[in-house]
């Protein structure tokens, strides 16, 4: 389905709604349909699926909405939501550090993703995981255990990494898809051996850096600490700036498969990379386009489609749109985030919300998955409306703001703000996926065999 091109969108939405008190009770069935996205998520808050979210999408590079809801931090006291609220992002780490660190080093010729791990960390070839490949590990069929224990994990750092050298796996490369904590943990690993530097501080030049995400990293400074969603307690302590991973946190909080904070504005900036590739393509300062199409190819693994880094289709992505394409990748993490990219459309859509705070409780995956749709459908509704009455008003000035949050974040009432360029077909499939499936195993307040988003 093509809904056309519909400029200006967050100003002509709201020309819209005048435009809507003036038209007939037939006109008006529209005006039930302009806030869906809005909707959901305050009803998510009411259940208490999650204290508050930042929910943002882009379309061919430009962002067409944001929005700010709920709370960042209920207790001990209340701080609001705002569009620059800093997340931790839990597992979204492995494919945007770790995964796409490895590609970087693959479009340097340092790395092949079809060797064995061991060549790279040659520690890591004990205990019979000397045939375990790069791709193994990127895919999640290397055969490694979901989580090892946390009893493994001392405050001496080379012990820590010689007893994950040590561990056996528990079935041969390829036989079995296990989503695994280790297989990233491991690979961050490889990206510091090979790079000879710490994986936060490698991503960060190679990654974020180059994109313009100068607010996404390991170990938040105390400034962006202030804008932090909190989770959990942890020595009843909010954690709030601090990772709620607790082997990322034995760590000391840069792992491969946890740790990374960010706001929603700079995981546009990283989905807008990845989506597009043209000549001047943000993706161009990561590696090349080949690199690019390598990283999110499909490949087919036990129990569905797997990227390198990324979900495809599988038992966890009920997080995923369903009027995305066949060509989406993304990805979740345990704390409530949410990032999904679709080439074959140029839509971004980030889902952030703090859903463990206060009570480890919430559950938004498929909500995730609805907003976004929502998001699309209310795009598409908006449609005629705008035509019906020739409502045309430039986006490219009023776009900008959505990537600047702190405008609109002064103000802690929820927002929408939005501006579209473009068509949005939405002819994807709906993905049959288990809720119960995209959690993360990483928790000391649940089972460590629980699977991870």
């Amino acid at each position: 389905m093509n809904i056309g091109r519909l400029t200006g969108f967050a100003l002509a939405r709201t020309f819209a709604v005048i435009f809507l008190t003036t038209l007939s009770s037939s006109d008006k069935l529209y005006s039930q349909e302009l806030e869906p996205p809005r909707v959901l998520l305050e009803a998510a808050i009411a259940e208490g699926e999650m204290a508050g979210a930042v929910v943002m999408m882009a379309h061919r590079g430009e962002t067409v909405y944001a929005v700010a809801v709920g709370d960042a931090q209920v207790q001990p006291t209340r701080r609001s939501m705002q569009l620059d609220t800093v997340f931790d992002l839990a597992s979204l780490t492995k494919p945007i550090g770790t995964a796409t660190s490895i590609m970087v080093l693959v479009d340097q010729g340092r790395v092949d993703v079809n060797t064995s791990v061991s060549n790279y960390w040659p520690a890591f070839g004990s205990a019979g995981k000397d045939a375990i490949t790069i791709a193994d590990l990127l895919l999640h069929r290397g055969g490694l255990i979901a989580d090892n224990a946390l009893s493994d994990y001392t405050d001496d750092q080379q012990e820590n990494w010689k007893r994950i050298s040590a561990l056996r796996p528990i079935a041969p490369p390829g036989e079995r898809f296990v989503y695994s904590d280790v297989g990233f943990i491991v690979l961050g690993k490889v990206v510091e051996e090979v790079s000879g530097l710490p994986l936060n501080v490698f991503a960060r030049q190679h990654i974020f850096e180059p994109l313009g995400m100068t607010e996404t990293g390991y170990l938040p400074t105390d400034a962006l600490k202030l804008r932090c969603a909190a989770s959990e307690q942890r020595d009843a302590e909010w954690l709030v700036g601090e990772v709620h991973d607790p082997r990322a946190a034995r760590l000391d909080g840069v792992a491969g498969h946890a740790g990374l904070f960010s706001t929603a504005s700079d995981l546009i900036r990283f989905g807008n990379a990845l989506a597009t590739i043209t000549a001047n393509s943000p993706s161009n300062d990561l590696f090349s386009v080949a690199t690019r199409n390598q990283m999110i190819a499909p490949h087919d693994v036990p129990r569905g489609e797997r990227a390198f880094g990324w979900d495809i289709r599988s038992p966890y992505s009920s997080n995923r749109p369903t009027q995305f394409s066949s060509t989406a990748f993304g990805h979740g993490g345990f704390t409530g985030t949410v990032l999904w990219i679709d080439p074959e459309q140029e839509l971004v859509f980030v889902f952030l919300s703090n859903r463990l705070h206060p009570d480890g409780q919430g559950n938004v995956n498929r909500l995730a998955a609805k907003v976004a749709d929502a998001i699309i459908d209310e795009m598409k509704i908006l449609q005629p409306i705008l035509e019906c009455h020739k409502i045309s008003i430039p986006a490219k000035k009023f776009s900008k703001m959505s990537l600047n949050a702190n405008p609109i974040a002064t103000d802690p009432s929820p927002k929408t703000v939005s501006a579209l360029e473009g068509v949005i077909p939405g002819n994807a499939t709906t993905s049959a996926a288990d809720d119960r499936s995209t959690t993360e195993s990483t928790s000391t307040l649940r089972s460590s065999n629980q699977p991870d988003a």
